[in-house]
């Protein structure tokens, strides 16, 4: 998400009369501040009224992007064409709209991947502060515990507990929420009324 509205910012500079990234940014904030509210009140997803909406109104900033910004054709030789910068945020949401508005019918599903980012930076700090890392056996070692202190952290458990009891021959068994997961998404449907949304742009869209 930091990338795309960055390349929004920087298409205004050159293309000012364009509107449509702010009203897409004003989109998604806004609908990851209703997932919020609805959260709060239990919900595990958005109604079919709303989800509707949502993707009625995706759709008509994408289409009108594509309308005013249409892609470059490739050339006739073959190989690929550098697009102008407002088209390259049309050309990377547009073809993944399910995906982008993923986080809309199931509220399981994160707004974005801050998460998963501070999943890997552990790793990556250790191999710029250490260079390498001396043996595979080691690697794997730390990447275990990394991996079970994230889980504890996501699961509201003390990490430091977690870590004590490993050492005293107690470990600590994650819960598995896949049972409820799966009942979230299950209700996020039924309260969609379809699990599979229709495709308001073409998958094409990006070679018209």
């Amino acid at each position: 998400m930091p990338t795309t509205s960055a390349s929004y910012r920087k298409s205004e500079k050159r293309h000012p009369s364009w509107g449509g990234r702010n009203k897409m940014t004003d989109l998604l904030v806004g609908t990851h501040r209703q997932v919020h509210r609805a959260k709060a009140r239990g919900d595990t997803g958005f109604g079919k009224e709303a989800l509707d909406a949502i993707w009625h109104e995706d759709g008509e900033i994408l289409t009108a992007g594509n309308v005013q910004f249409p892609a470059r054709a490739p050339p006739k030789t073959g190989g690929a064409i550098g697009q102008t910068d407002p088209r390259r945020p049309l050309d990377r949401l547009a073809p993944h709209q399910d995906d982008v508005l993923r986080f809309t019918p199931d509220f399981t599903v994160p707004f974005d991947n801050n998460q998963a980012e501070r999943d890997i930076r552990m790793v990556k700090l250790r191999q710029n502060v250490s260079g390498c890392l001396r043996s595979t056996t080691g690697a794997e070692h730390f990447v275990s515990i990394r991996r079970v202190m994230s889980t504890a952290r996501k699961q509201a458990v003390n990490e430091f507990e977690v870590l004590h009891s490993a050492f005293i021959g107690n470990s600590w068994i994650p819960a598995r929420p896949s049972r409820c997961l799966n009942d979230q998404k299950t209700s996020a449907q039924e309260n969609a009324g379809h699990p599979k949304r229709t495709r308001l742009v073409p998958r094409n869209f990006s070679s018209e």
